[in-house]
């Protein structure tokens, strides 16, 4: 969906932001896209895996669903997964993404 120019440009019409704001977020929401695949809205949630530095894999799951559901679907998921593979995780949850 769209290039840099097209994003930057409905950030100015839609927004009141100046052109650099509105070229660093189109430049930030191209690369998400880009990393991701897709870009999570409230009809497409986007799973992403990665690993740190210590090996550790982590998930984490983008949910543009508010921070009261992403707590409440967190707790069930990691409750979920720790009875299933009997094993001890941490959540955490923001307004956006589950981690």
């Amino acid at each position: 969906h769209g290039d840099l120019e097209e994003v930057t440009t409905w950030l100015r019409g839609e927004t009141t932001v100046g052109e650099l704001a509105a070229r660093q977020v189109a430049e930030y929401l191209v690369a998400a896209r880009v990393a991701l695949s897709a870009m999570p809205t409230r009809e497409t949630v986007v799973l992403e895996r990665f690993f740190d530095e210590t090996g550790a894999m982590h998930l984490v799951v983008h949910a543009p669903f508010g921070s009261r559901i992403n707590r409440a679907w967190g707790l069930s998921l990691r409750k979920r997964f720790c009875r299933s593979f009997n094993v001890e995780l941490q959540a955490a949850a923001t307004e956006d993404a589950i981690v």
